[in-house]
């Protein structure tokens, strides 16, 4: 698997999807037009990711300034897939979710995207 990149627009963020560090990175702004015509491919991306790659942890950071309802929902599925193809392939995922200082609103959306989530997540001010 190469690398991926999803160059950010003004209505998606930028997605890079690296195997050879295993690592996921997802920032930006996300409205886009379709959300599930636009996340559904990155889902299947990083699900190939952990199966194929050597790595035994991924790390995802994910870095918003604006996610509207229906890409949260899929953020959610997003992350829902790492967690659970992790476990599947008996490999380790980090999921980092970073909000700009003093921006309560998108740190609490990132509180209930990790709701029930197995593997490790943290809230990071950045």
């Amino acid at each position: 698997m190469n690398r991926i990149i999803f160059e950010s627009t003004s209505e998606t963020p930028e997605v890079i999807i690296d195997p050879a560090n295993g690592t996921i990175n997802i920032s930006g702004d996300s409205h886009p037009e379709n959300t599930k015509v636009f996340y559904e491919p990155i889902i299947s991306h990083a699900k190939d990711l952990i199966a194929d790659t050597d790595k035994e942890i991924i790390l995802v950071k994910i870095h918003f300034r604006y996610l509207n309802s229906a890409s949260s929902k899929y953020i959610r599925e997003f992350v829902i897939a790492i967690d659970e193809t992790a476990d599947e392939n008996k490999k380790k995922a980090h999921i980092q979710w970073m909000y700009d200082e003093d921006d309560i609103d998108m740190e609490e959306q990132g509180e209930d995207i990790f709701e029930g989530i197995n593997c490790k997540t943290e809230l990071i001010e950045a």
